[in-house]
């Protein structure tokens, strides 16, 4: 009989082999998991940063004049998802200051990289006389501004030596009558809310904001019963509002552009802001607060956008600004304009209506 012999069992499949061989797999998976924990790329027993920068305590919120409760300097307070800057790099800010006997001063601040420091200010600088005429002065977007007489006529000027803070100014043209209201709050790129005294809210937009042109959107209601001591703009539609009380409240305008009814908020962030003198709006969450000592403070909301609670805390960047009637920005935001053709502007306004209208761009 031609039977074959077994073929003998290889040691790979007997009962060592077999443990040898899974003993094999095990350390080599588990090198290979140190080597990923060790690159970052794997964790385990600790929580993910994602979408939650700096470990934010959702009920921290600001307590006293924006305040955030993690101390800038410290290791929570300044991170970010995976160390990476979480917006652009902060841009020179230019702020303007109107004396008593009517000159204008401008001045430069350059933040530092470094959210604790205060960086260069730069100014006074003398760029213009005669402005004590005008009882208000704010920003249109850009280098453009708007002077408000006491008997309500607006004008539009342009500061062509802005950068350096040379006293070089295009002539001025008047863009409005019969302004008179409670409050106006500038939006940039010609955006401004009017306050009226009964708490409405009504929303303008300067087409002609760039080169002092007459064409104008509005006025729409977009707000009422607002009562608030002050009211100012970041950008993008968010917008600070500062009850009597102190009590700092967030807003977003979601038709900003538009000037539609639509609105985030109010949220609050903070108390106490009722002790500063006047806080204007910069752009990108920044906010500075000018103290009855004369003191200019700078804090940065770092959730502007969404309304959040992560502030920095606020740093001190000049003093002397006792000697101003008021202060007033350039507003570095960065929207992006929609285009408007002419046969889309219906209304050529130089004379606010009592009666919103409703014209859409």
């Amino acid at each position: 009989m031609n039977s074959k012999p077994p073929k003998p069992q290889s040691w790979w499949q007997t009962l060592p082999g077999v443990l040898t061989a899974m003993a094999g797999i095990i350390t080599a998976v588990t090198g290979l998991i140190i080597a990923l924990n060790q690159a970052g790329l794997v964790a385990f027993g600790q929580e993910t940063d994602a979408g939650n920068p700096g470990k934010q305590n959702s009920q921290g919120g600001s307590n006293s004049k924006g305040e955030n409760n993690n101390a800038v300097g410290s290791d929570d307070a300044n991170k970010t998802n995976g160390d990476k800057p979480d917006e652009e790099p902060s841009k020179d800010v230019y702020i303007y200051g109107v004396k008593d006997n009517g000159d204008l001063m401008w001045y430069k601040h350059k933040p530092s990289s470094d959210p604790s420091l205060p960086g260069e200010l730069e100014g006074p600088k003398k760029v213009g006389s005669g402005w004590d005429e005008f009882a208000n002065v704010f920003p249109a977007g850009d280098n453009h501004f708007y002077a408000l007489k006491s008997g309500g006529d607006l004008f539009w000027y342009e500061h062509d030596g802005y950068k350096d803070g040379s006293n070089q100014w295009k002539a001025p043209e008047q863009v409005g009558s019969a302004w008179s209201f409670a409050k106006i709050i500038p939006a940039s790129n010609g955006v401004l809310y009017a306050l009226g005294s009964d708490g409405n809210l009504y929303w303008y937009r300067h087409v002609d904001f760039n080169n002092g042109g007459d064409k104008w959107l509005g006025p729409k209601l977009v707000r009422s019963d607002w009562n608030y001591k002050f009211i100012v703009s970041v950008g993008d539609g968010v917008i600070y509002a500062v009850a009597n009380d102190g009590t700092l409240f967030w807003f977003k305008h979601e038709g900003y552009l538009n000037g539609k009814d639509e609105w985030d908020g109010p949220k609050k962030m903070g108390s106490s802001w009722q002790d500063f003198k006047q806080i204007i709006g910069t752009g990108n969450g920044s906010i500075y607060a000018l103290e009855y000592s004369g003191e200019l403070l700078l804090y940065k909301h770092k959730d502007w956008k969404t309304g959040g609670s992560n502030w920095l805390k606020p740093i001190k960047v000049g003093e002397g600004f006792d000697a101003y009637r008021y202060i007033f920005p350039i507003m570095t935001t960065n929207w992006i304009l929609t285009p408007y053709r002419d046969v889309q502007i219906k209304q050529k306004l130089l004379t606010p209506s009592a009666n919103p209208t409703s014209i859409s761009p």
